[in-house]
């Protein structure tokens, strides 16, 4: 009995076999059937019957990447470029991008073809920064040239806001100071160049992130406004020179001495400097008797010197980096990293001519043998000194002056602009930039490839 069930069994197994290989030589048949019919549709030129046939054959087995980019190819041949760019991108999309497959990669080649000769960047910017630096870019040295070459290109587009300002201070906290007038008239600007407010002030400090407020003289008198308006005056008996530190507190000369207030303008209970220049929120550089030292929060740093002669502080506005910071003697600075926690500091590299304050976490300039180069925050050297002149680096650009104009490089040492401005200030985090073309008006760019 046990044998008659086995060669039963046995004799099903052969007949699904057979059923088996019967339905996949039909499905196989079928897909090469619709296969062939679209290549003849294709020799006579009737793409949209060719895609159909295309189409059906997927629906029989879905898995060959070579009819889904032939779909795609046969759009473009119709010249329907709408239908192939809308397949094209669908393709990518749906394709896994860590199988590195010759379609992926002549599929992205095209699209950025397509993009770059159409002068859309609005398609082409969100392509090259998936692809920049990815491994299938470096899996195809044709497609990473074309990625390098675009990007350079489209990092150089830049719209200018004219503003015809006297001055623009770097950006902070989305504003940057703005003069005009002969530096008569003071206001807050936005990266588009629009006013914070369309008042003018004698005198303006940059808002705070905080409790958002801002410093203003208006009519002599030093008031504190909000975005919600006016909030207090400071009495002008006693208390002048007033300048923002930090949320806690802001600055002002009374009795011939820097002393610092709360934001009430009660005294705050310490200070009694010469002179005090902002580095970044909550660190600045104060005077006393001539000589420079750091102020971390309420108290000085102290220092193995009796004092520095020299703080290096930034001269365009706040900064966000100020736990590194350049002090020494003229023509000889050393960098330092201060611990905020312990009030301590240490000497990080030696010997520069001079330096220009950190503005973020990246590189700063240097000068070193009578030219200018940049380092990073642990001190080491990673662009050589070779410009005339260079500010620290600000949201991936620094800028450099070549042979007598400013431009940007990037992190690479690659010039992002053409060499054609008389001044410039550091870039903010979305690519607006302050310009100055003729040394004597400020206006702004707007460096296209940041806004993504």
């Amino acid at each position: 009995m046990k044998h008659i069930i086995a060669i039963a069994m046995s004799g099903m197994l052969v007949i699904l076999c057979v059923l088996l290989v019967t339905e996949l030589k039909n499905v196989t048949n079928e897909y090469e059937t619709y296969i062939k019919q679209a290549e003849q549709e294709e020799e006579k030129g009737l793409y949209i019957n060719a895609i159909n046939y295309y189409q059906s054959a997927l629906e029989v087995y879905d898995k060959d990447i070579k009819i889904k980019y032939q779909i795609v190819k046969d759009y473009k041949d119709m010249g329907n470029t709408n239908s192939w760019l809308e397949a094209i991108l669908s393709f990518i999309e749906n394709y896994p991008k860590e199988d590195k497959n010759k379609f992926l990669i002549e599929a992205y080649k095209e699209v950025l073809d397509y993009y770059y000769t159409q002068q859309d960047y609005d398609g082409l910017v969100p392509v090259l920064l998936e692809l920049r630096g990815g491994l299938l870019a470096e899996s195809d040295e044709e497609l990473n040239k074309k990625i390098e070459k675009y990007y350079d290109e489209v990092a150089s587009v830049y719209t200018v806001t004219k503003c015809g300002a006297d001055s623009i201070s770097d950006f902070y906290n989305g504003y940057a100071r703005m003069s005009k007038n002969n530096n008569k008239d003071w206001y807050l600007a936005a990266p588009d160049g629009s006013l914070y407010t369309d008042k003018a002030y004698e005198e303006i400090y940059i808002l705070d992130n905080v409790l958002g407020y801002f410093l203003v003289k208006e009519g002599g008198v030093y008031k504190v406004y909000t975005s919600g308006g006016y909030l207090k005056e400071i009495d002008q008996g006693s208390i002048t020179d007033i300048r923002y530190y930090n949320s806690s507190y802001i600055t002002g000369k009374k009795d011939g001495k820097f002393r610092m207030y709360n934001i009430d303008f009660t005294d705050a209970g310490f200070g009694g400097w010469d002179d005090f220049y902002l580095i970044a929120p909550g660190i600045a550089c104060v005077t006393e008797e001539g000589r420079q030292g750091v102020l971390v929060g309420s108290k000085i740093l102290e220092t193995s010197e009796e004092k520095w002669d020299k703080v290096i502080y930034p001269e365009r506005g706040i900064k966000e980096n100020g736990n590194q910071v350049f002090t020494g003697n003229e023509g000889n600075y050393n960098l330092i990293n201060i611990d905020t926690d312990n009030l301590e500091y240490t000497v990080i590299a030696k010997g520069f001519e001079d330096a220009d304050a950190f503005c973020t976490t990246e590189p700063a300039a240097v000068k070193k043998d009578g030219k200018w180069g940049f380092i990073s925050q642990s001190g080491e050297m990673v662009i050589e000194p070779v410009y005339e002149e260079a500010k620290s680096f600000s949201y991936g650009y620094a800028p450099v002056k070549i042979s007598g104009k400013w431009t940007l490089i990037d992190i690479n040492g690659k010039e992002v602009l053409k060499a054609e401005f008389a001044d410039m200030g550091s870039p903010a985090e979305n690519g607006t930039v302050p310009v100055s073309f003729d040394g004597k008006t400020w206006d702004l760019i707007s460096l296209f490839i940041k806004n993504y």
